[in-house]
Order: structure tokens, then sequence, then C-alpha cells
């Protein structure tokens, strides 16, 4: 499967741990667990936020972007790859000491009790991904079927939400690699998901699939989650660097070479 066949899950969860450097060269305190690194959680598999390639280095949008932020802070990330059941408990922060947890997560209030949330880095929609060949073009075309769905949290709430205004059934898969190979062996007619992991997926492939257009405005933050003991100082720096990129453009731009768009 290409790029995205060991992915690494669309929000990020920072913890604070030991020393780091600032760009100017003055040093901050933020309790970081490996001196000098920005340690990150990242469940798989999730295509194009976060995955595994060649020696299990991770790449992804996620990790391009934490390479910015965290380069902006004095550090380096350093990932470590976690079961998605982790997420909304404090194992990645107790058991795996990370100050952040990526793969592609909205904002989940549910988890609010464990994790923080940085501001966001991007903000998507719910879609659909059919095949080039399928004959639909809007949601509606397909009520009273039953389409896939990637089982990790948070995005469940969310799609159920969508799928019963559309009139859909979900048939959740374990991840979005299982939720692909569903639509691939016509066991579904469409795979319902957030837009820029559809929209990654579709150039991967081209004239494989197409996304059925109109589906949802923009408006789902995703963001990096963090402890909710995360040091201040890391917390506000993460969300400075965070918004610096995004106002030079740096941000835009990463999101373009991943999804096209």
């Amino acid at each position: 499967m290409r790029r995205y066949g060991k992915v690494v899950a669309l929000v990020v969860t920072a913890v604070a741990a030991l020393t780091a450097c600032t760009g100017g060269g003055d040093t901050t305190e933020y309790g970081l667990s490996r001196e000098g690194k920005l340690s990150v959680c990242v469940p798989v598999p999730t295509p194009m936020y976060a995955q595994t390639g060649a020696g299990d280095t991770v790449t992804g949008l996620d990790a391009d972007v934490l390479a910015q932020v965290s380069g902006k802070l004095g550090l380096s990330p350093q990932y470590v790859v976690i079961p998605a059941d982790w997420i909304g408990t404090d194992k990645p922060f107790d058991e795996s000491r990370c100050e952040v947890i990526a793969g592609g997560r909205i904002i989940d209030a549910s988890t609010r009790d464990v994790l923080d949330y940085t501001v966001p880095y991007l903000r998507t929609h719910v879609s659909l991904l059919v095949r080039a060949d399928s004959p639909v073009k809007q949601p509606t075309d397909l009520k009273g079927k039953a389409v896939a769905t990637p089982g990790a949290r948070p995005w469940t709430g969310v799609l159920t939400t969508y799928a019963g205004e559309w009139g859909v059934t979900q048939s959740q898969q374990p991840d979005m690699v299982a939720a692909l190979a569903a639509l691939d062996a016509g066991d579904v007619p469409a795979l319902l998901a957030d837009d820029a992991s559809l929209r990654y997926l579709a150039t991967q492939q081209p004239g494989r699939y197409r996304l059925v257009e109109g589906v949802a405005e923009p408006g789902l933050p995703v963001a990096f989650a963090t402890s909710i003991y995360i040091e201040n100082d890391l917390r506000d720096d993460l969300n400075k660097a965070i918004k610096d990129l995004d106002t030079k453009g740096v941000l835009a731009g990463v999101v373009k070479a991943w999804t096209g768009a």
C-alpha cells in the first residue's frame, strides 16, 4: 500500500519533561522526559497524519508539522509507537513518557479529564471516498447502505452524526487501512472519514478513487493533544510556534504537500 501502509494516528498530545533550549540560546525548563527531545506518541495506523516507513521512520503531515514546531523550541522530536486504545488514557504519559500524541485527532471533549489540546494546526471536515467508477454523486445516494468508517476515536462520534443525517449505517473497521481495503474489495460502496485523509489516499493512486464533493464545510479542528499536567511554558511555546507557522503560511504548505489541496 505505498506511503500509507503503516500509519501513525489527527491530534498531538503533549505532557512536559526535562530541559530544552530555545532558538535564542536561552534555557527553558520544560520538564522533558528525554533531554532535548519532544517525545511524541503515535498510534498506528493512520495514513497521512503519521505513518512508519523504511527503518520505522515516522513520516506524515503531523511529523512535518512537529519538525517545524519542535525546531522553534530548540528541540527535536522523538517518536514512540503506542496502541490506539491508549488514546484518552494516562498511558502515553505514564508508561511511554510522551509529551505529545500525534495522529490527526480532532479536539475531543470526552477526553478533557485526561488530555489538553494545543491550538489547531488544521481544520478539516467529513467527506466520502468512492471508487472512480462509482455512480454515487452525493451522500444521499447511499441512503440505506453501509459505508466503511475507521474505528479510532474521536472521529466515531462525528461520523455517526453525519451517517445519521445521510441515512447510512457504519461498517466500522479497525483503522483507516482496513476501511480502504473494504472499499477496494467492494464490501462497501464508500469510505466515510475526514476530508484531509481521504484526499491523501486519493492522491496515492490517481484515477482509482474520487471524493464526493460538497459533503461538509471545513470546521473540525485537528490539534496536538497534551496532558492536563503539561508545563505551562511548554504549552504556551507550542501554541506560539503553531500560530507563527500558521501566520507565515508554513502550515498551509505542509497540508498542500500531503493532500494536494
